[in-house]
């Protein structure tokens, strides 16, 4: 299986326009690299290769899934692979997918003929939504000198370009608004936002702290988690945060008591995708239109053309959904 992404560079190395690397079962390898941006920057094709262990599973109506345990592996390879060219030149790097950022290679005839017989692969890019508005008249009306500290950590989430920059970021805040960290803090995060238009869970609060926050803070257990791990969860996270700095009575207490500050024009419900918005508001509404497994964001910028003839991928094409 070929997993493919375009990682960018800023500023552009002086090398690594040509490279291979081998990231425990998966091989990393540049496919085309250019300078862009006056030179400022460096945009790196690249593919990453992972020998399956049995062929692909078909579900109903003869379609063919891709397995998402070695995809999962291919794109942490990747991750790691960017990281390694960003630490050695010191820059910042981000990553992206290109369309189509997935290809299956079959090893001999019988296995081309196989997938010949298939229908083919549904791919459809996904979109992540977020709602934004001024809240300028809130913030001159009302008096947040005892909160001062959670503005300074939500200003530093919102500078964040990356996921677990801004995850960090919004988890400190919790932290700061409760006076709590860890399992101590799910129950009460969950009291206070239970009730609202997004639907918040507590199992889903917890995943947060325990799942999320955990591994990205801490690196001394078997696992830990990646940019494409944080980014479907950190639309809904950030409105939570909004409205924990602003509604929040007691600041730095336990308590989950609330006050009638700010109420959203509206919200990215648990899907990620649906948005329940006030009536008669006019509200941005901000788009991200991520690769079909919601692992890095689309590069439109890169026409891939055709892929290498020893590739096979034949695409069930269906538009990404507004809910």
């Amino acid at each position: 299986m070929l997993r493919l992404a375009t990682l960018y560079f800023e500023p552009a190395p002086k090398s690594w326009r040509n490279w291979t690397v081998r990231i425990d079962s998966v091989t990393i390898q540049v496919e085309g690299n250019w300078e862009i941006e006056d030179g400022r920057k460096l945009r790196l094709l690249i593919s990453a290769e992972i020998t399956l262990a049995s062929r692909p599973d078909i579900i109903e109506d003869n379609i063919v899934i891709i397995p998402e345990k070695p995809r999962k592996e291919a794109e942490k390879a990747i991750e790691i692979a960017a990281n390694m060219v960003a630490v050695s030149e010191m820059c910042k790097r981000s990553i992206s997918s290109p369309s189509p950022c997935i290809a299956l290679v079959p090893e001999n005839t019988e296995e081309r003929t196989w997938l010949d017989a298939t229908k083919g692969v549904e791919l459809h890019g996904e979109l992540f939504n977020s709602i934004l508005y001024s809240l300028e008249d809130i913030v001159m009306k009302n008096k947040f000198a005892d909160r001062l500290d959670g503005f300074s950590l939500m200003a530093e989430a919102l500078s964040q370009d990356h996921p677990t920059g801004k995850l960090h970021e919004y988890m400190r805040l919790f932290e700061r608004a409760f006076g709590l960290s860890g399992m101590k803090l799910v129950k009460p995060l969950y009291k206070f936002l239970s009730g609202s238009t997004a639907a918040y869970t507590e199992s889903e609060i917890e995943d947060w702290i325990i799942k999320l926050r955990h591994p990205a803070t801490h690196a001394d257990k078997k696992d830990f988690v990646l940019e494409a791990d944080v980014r479907p969860e950190i639309n809904r996270i950030a409105q939570a945060a909004y409205s924990v700095l602003f509604n929040k009575k007691d600041w730095r207490k336990a308590s989950s008591q609330k006050r009638k500050v700010f109420a959203p024009k509206g919200v990215v419900m648990k899907n990620k995708k649906s948005l329940a918005i006030q009536q008669h508001t006019t509200p941005t509404i901000q788009f991200q239109m991520m690769d079909p497994f919601a692992a890095f964001p689309y590069d439109l910028s890169v026409d891939m053309g055709p892929l290498p003839a020893n590739c096979w991928l034949r695409v069930i094409q269906k538009p990404p959904t507004l809910e």
